[in-house]
């Protein structure tokens, strides 16, 4: 760790899987702040939030331990960790470290390269040519502007757009558009501009030799039907009276282009010559012609051979012609889409998260601003770290080299040196399809190196290779697994080996290979009675997910185990069928293992909410037949098959119709009745709630929530839980409509992704990308038969070649020779990256690993490059082979009985607290007396009145049975919003107000409130309550000094306040009735009293009364000045307590 701590030196640290990168890092932080350093010079730069969020907690843990130490312990912490020996001025240094990062302006600087970079914008927005209140979308946001401009661009007015568009969208599939565009806007640096777009296509067609950009198809075709059609009628003359059927077929083939071409429809007539000399498949057919034909018409069949070459030259020309011009369609789709992207989110003044580095890119490298910003920027930055540096994509480099130029150059020169510090692993470089470049790790180790040097500075290498994670087993089985140099092949640079030193060595570990499931085929004909789509209930993936199942209920339940499910970790390469078939077999087991489900949910592709939302879509429009029967059939329903079949066959109308007849009926089934009372309540107020109220009353007042609860239990609640989170996001960005709301959920997948780490209870099932950064005891790798070659998701229809060029991807049938080196690189690149995602995935287990795989329906062997090849290759040695309980094939490393999950008893607690210093004991300075704040309503006299209102009796009803809080709250309510309307109109507003939050209050309540509020503004008395200019609810803010010196901070609202030019009113509503002597509470005169003072003393030149209206009678009461006097001067003595 010494070169670690070198705080003067720079420092590129590779460090394997486990061996403690967090660690490094917080090691870093701490050496540079105790160098010295403030803590608001430091950068640090993280992957993900979350990973920011560790490091930060790591830090202040160890810093706020080090400020309780004693002298002794602290220093020999140090010295183990930054291999150094303090001395005194070190050690009260240290102590001060965490209350220094506490109190660092505006925070330590440990965030994500997108969270520094928006920082900068924020500070340089005008610099950045940026509006100051610029704003961030979220990924819904941008899908649903996306969305909307790639319509907008497929319904161009413009003739040669449209048919270029039209060209296009010929040669992908029907989603593919949407997947194309996104593509593309993920990439925009890649793609020219509309008058770049021919060099561009200029610069592809010379990779790809042809003689232009604008190649003529049509000429080219008709140059060769011009040289070759002299020679072909003694071909076809020859083929024709062949007495090999397959020889005549390839006469009239060739008759077939020849009357076409000498007609000049060349294009049409082209297919017809490839078929003589080509398969189906776009391979050379194997032989033109049979062996006899060629015995007895030598100089024929030897004609079609020498033509078949030229066919081939033909063929690859044609081919590249045809990518290119789809190339040149791709660049003017794409302008047009970028441009308009653009322009909207200027528009409406926001910004996508590429753009954070892109504007931020363009700030640091534009001449006008840059050494103004960087100047501001490089005087409070001296010390850069990088976690996670091999997932760093070029263009986070960018910004990155573009800071940590000024650490090496000129005017920016100090004293003391100033470093970058990055910490990575090129073997775990998984995220090339979000910009990651695996190369990059030790290009920019070359390019700081280099620079370091011209500075004079210092830059050290370190190597991280001992693994503190995982047992000696598992790494051995990874050196086992990557040893063969083309296995390992993309994993480090220069071919360096892999190579681990556990740290853990007095720790058993267990490696367990098991053969792939397979299934075998029934050799039998489908009958015709079969259902023909349905599928086998036994599959290979399921009979693995059943074993893994069993194995993991195994190792819980038994004796003397002490593995728990949260110890276990299922990793998979993608959500599949896989991820549900595993989840459902631990549910399955008995007794059920918890499961914490997969780390990403698809909220849209769960059953409840599609349930919710088909009620939803129904309710926008009733002649929704499909929705209807999703609906009924759901629990919210509960319409069975039979009776929706009985409602569906035969109508003469739409389903709804058809339910609404049968409902009406007098024999009408209660299910069918209840299906129509919730359809009913959707119908009504789709056009009146806002969506999240929609969904959430639906949910509660309607018994949604429940019905779905009990056929599918609490996994509900996760994806409601998210659809109403989205409901919020939705009415926070735009007009709050039903109709609108589901329009935004279609725009693209809504998923939910979960905290998977701080799962500790259940078993937990996610893909490998997800769990990079996470361990767990006994890990589970299943999916390992795959093909990792065109595994990864590619993209729609392109080529992003190494010169920076973006290509149409053509079928393989349609490629030319430039095009089939593309894909071989990408292949090439997709097998390197599921090398390192192995890597990843194996190291993520401590104790045990547990790897499968399961068969295709063909039965296929795992071929050469797939995961279970690698690892048989490298475990299923004789040696390493035995038999499980069950009779079955596996082969392993270590002893499962000795290998963890181990767990110590616990440690006694301590019997004494740790050592306090002397200062902390000190008492602190008595502080000034404290303000109390309270509410003038929870003031009460000491002594319990004899005599109470009705108001003051909460367990008396003001009418009926209901609560009288709840009677007051609305009628308040009315109060305050009734006046200010119409007089005619003031009884059907509150009946609307009523109708809409009367949860849980009858109708005859409802009936009550609404004439008690009514009651109260139509009495004569009351006019000068309502009439202008009084205002409703307000604010009374302010501080009243008792005579012992205490302060009341008094906060509190004045239901109706009447200010005339001499006199001001203050008016309180109550619920109840007055005593029968006609005396008020003394706790209403004291809240009274209180409002009272405070406005005498911000208004002293008016006369200020106050009055109480009994809503219940429609009657005001005048409080007596001098009732309020001597109830504001028990106050004042303290007499007086709180509610």
């Amino acid at each position: 760790m010494k070169a670690v701590a070198q705080a003067s030196a720079s420092a590129w640290v590779s460090a394997n899987a486990g061996s403690g990168k967090t660690y490094v890092l917080v090691t870093r932080l701490v050496a540079l702040m105790l160098s010295g350093v403030a803590p608001e010079k430091l950068l640090c730069l993280t992957y993900t939030r979350s990973a920011a969020a560790e490091m930060q907690e790591r830090l202040f843990a160890l810093l706020s331990d080090w400020t309780l130490m004693s002298d002794a312990k602290l220093a020999a912490e140090i010295e183990a960790r930054l291999e150094m020996t303090p001395d005194a001025q070190n050690l009260r240094l240290a102590r001060t470290l965490f209350a220094r990062a506490l109190e660092t302006p505006g925070g330590l600087r440990i965030q994500t390269i997108h969270g520094f970079c928006e920082s900068v914008l924020k500070r340089f927005p005008i610099e950045a040519g940026l509006s100051p209140q610029f704003k961030l979308l979220d990924e819904q946001q941008a899908r649903a502007m996306q969305a909307d401009l790639v319509r907008a661009q497929i319904n161009t007015d413009d003739p040669e757009r449209r048919a270029s568009i039209a060209r296009l969208t010929r040669h992908l599939a029907e989603d593919a558009m949407a997947r194309l565009a996104g593509d593309i806007l993920n990439h925009r640096d890649k793609f020219p501009a509309n008058d770049a777009i021919e060099a561009r296509l200029e610069n592809i067609a010379r990779s790809m030799d042809l003689p232009d950009w604008a190649f003529d198809l049509e000429a080219l075709l008709r140059a060769h039907a011009e040289a070759y059609l002299p020679d072909v009628t003694p071909l076809i003359q020859a083929l024709s009276q062949a007495s090999a059927k397959s020889d005549r077929a390839q006469g009239e083939r060739l008759e077939s282009w020849a009357e076409r071409a000498r007609g000049g429809a060349h294009a049409s007539a082209w297919p017809f010559l490839e078929s003589v000399f080509m398969t189906k498949e776009g391979n050379p057919r194997a032989r033109l012609v049979t062996a006899a034909f060629a015995g007895a018409h030598a100089s024929v069949a030897e004609a079609l051979i020498h033509q078949a070459d030229d066919i081939a030259v033909l063929r690859n020309r044609l081919n590249a012609a045809q990518a290119l011009a789809l190339t040149g369609d791709i660049y003017r789709f794409a302008a047009d889409l970028i441009t308009a992207y653009e322009t909207a989110k200027t528009r409406l003044g926001v910004l996508d998260y590429d753009d954070l580095i892109v504007c931020t890119n363009r700030l640091l490298n534009s001449r006008s601003a840059t050494q103004w910003v960087l100047f501001k920027i490089d005087r409070g930055l001296e010390h850069i770290l990088v976690d996670e540096a091999q997932d760093t994509s070029p263009a986070q480099w960018q910004v990155i080299a573009a800071l940590a130029e000024e650490f090496f150059a000129g005017d920016a020169a100090h004293a003391e040196p100033r470093t970058v510090f990055a910490v990575g692993d090129e073997k775990q470089s998984i995220y090339s399809f979000q910009g990651a470049d695996p190369a990059g790790f030790e290009k920019m180790r070359a390019h700081f190196a280099e620079k370091t040097e011209a500075a004079g500075g210092t830059m050290n290498f370190v190597p991280l290779i001992e693994s503190r994670r995982s047992a000696p087993e598992i790494l051995a089985a990874v050196d086992l697994v990557f040893a063969e140099p083309a296995r390992a092949e993309g994993l480090m640079a220069a071919g360096t080996p892999v190579h681990h030193i556990p740290h853990r060595l007095k720790d058993a570990g267990y490696v367990e290979l098991w053969e792939p499931e397979a299934v075998e085929t029934p050799d039998t004909d489908l009958q015709i009675w079969e259902v023909p789509d349905a599928m086998p209930d036994e599959t290979a993936r399921r009979k693995l997910a059943r074993r893994i199942a069993a194995k993991i209920s195994g190792l819980i339940n038994a004796p003397d185990s002490q593995v728990t499910p949260g110890d276990i970790l299922i990793l998979v390469r993608r959500r599949d069928a896989f991820v549900e078939d595993m989840i459902r077999a631990l549910k399955q087991e008995t007794p059920p293992i918890e499961v914490a489900g997969a780390d990403r949910m698809n909220v849209m592709a769960q059953i409840a909410v599609k349930d919710l939302l088909a009620g939803a879509e129904f309710a926008l429009n009733s002649d929704d037949d499909l929705a209807l029967a999703c609906f009924l059939r759901s629990p919210l329903g509960g319409v069975g098959e039979h009776d929706l079949f009985a409602l569906a066959h035969g109508r003469s109308g739409s389903l709804w119709r058809s339910l609404v007849a049968a409902s009406d009926s007098e024999n009408a089934a209660p299910v069918l009745r209840a299906a129509r009372q919730r359809l009913d309540w959707l119908r009504r107020e789709a056009d009146y709630l806002p969506p999240y109220d929609y969904f959430a009353r639906f949910l509660s007042e309607q018994g949604a929530h429940a019905a779905l609860s009990a056929r599918l239990g609490v996994e509900i609640n996760d994806p409601i839980g998210e659809l109403l989170n989205l409901a919020l996001a939705y009415e926070s960005q735009q007009v709050p409509s039903l109709q609108g709301f589901l329009h935004w959920l279609a725009q693209g997948e809504q998923s939910l992704k979960r905290d998977m780490d701080v799962q500790t209870h259940a078993v937990r099932v996610m893909t490998v990308h997800g769990a990079k950064g996470l361990e767990a005891p006994i890990v589970f790798l299943p999916d390992t038969c795959a093909n990792p070659v065109g595994h990864r998701p590619q993209s729609a229809g392109l080529y992003f070649a190494a010169d920076g060029d973006v290509l149409w991807r053509a079928n393989a049938d349609m490629r030319d020779e430039y095009g089939k080196e593309l894909q071989d690189r990408l292949d090439a690149d997709n097998l390197e990256e599921s090398r390192r995602l192995l890597y990843v995935a194996m190291t993520r287990a401590r104790d045990r690993l547990y790897v499968g795989g399961y068969l295709n329906k063909r039965g296929t062997p795992p071929s050469a490059e797939t995961w279970y090849a690698y690892l048989h290759a490298s475990l299923g040695t004789d040696d390493n082979k035995s038999q499980d309980a069950d009779g079955r094939t596996i082969w392993s490393l270590g002893d499962e009985a000795r290998a963890g999950p181990q767990r110590n008893a616990p440690s006694e607690p301590p019997t004494q607290s740790p050592d306090v210093p002397a200062w902390a004991r000190i008492p602190a300075a008595r502080g000034p007396s404290a303000v109390k704040k309270i509410s003038p309503s929870q003031l009460r006299p000491l002594a319990p009145a004899a005599s109470k209102t009705q108001e003051e009796k909460p367990d008396e009803k003001p009418t009926g049975g209901l609560d009288a809080r709840v009677f007051g709250t609305h009628v308040h309510a009315l109060l305050e919003k009734l006046p200010s309307l119409p007089r005619h109109a003031r009884e059907a507003a509150a009946q609307t107000y009523m109708a809409r939050f009367h949860a849980g209050v009858s109708a005859a309540d409802c009936e009550a409130i609404c004439a008690a509020a009514l009651g109260v503004l139509e009495h004569p008395d009351m006019a000068p309550v309502f009439a202008a200019p009084a205002r409703a609810e307000i604010a009374l803010v302010g501080q009243l000094a008792l005579h012992d010196g205490q302060k009341l901070a008094l906060s509190g609202r004045v239901d109706r306040y009447i200010e005339n030019e001499d006199e001001i009113m203050l008016i309180d509503f109550k619920t109840g009735t007055p005593d029968a002597s006609g005396d008020i509470g003394p706790a209403l005169m004291m809240q009274m009293a209180v409002y009272r003072d405070l406005v005498a003393r911000a208004k002293p030149d008016k006369k200020i009364t106050c009055g109480i209206v009994w809503t219940q009678i429609a009657r005001l009461d005048q409080l007596a000045a001098s009732d309020l006097d001597a109830a504001l001067e028990d106050i004042r003595m303290g007499a007086f307590t709180l509610a």
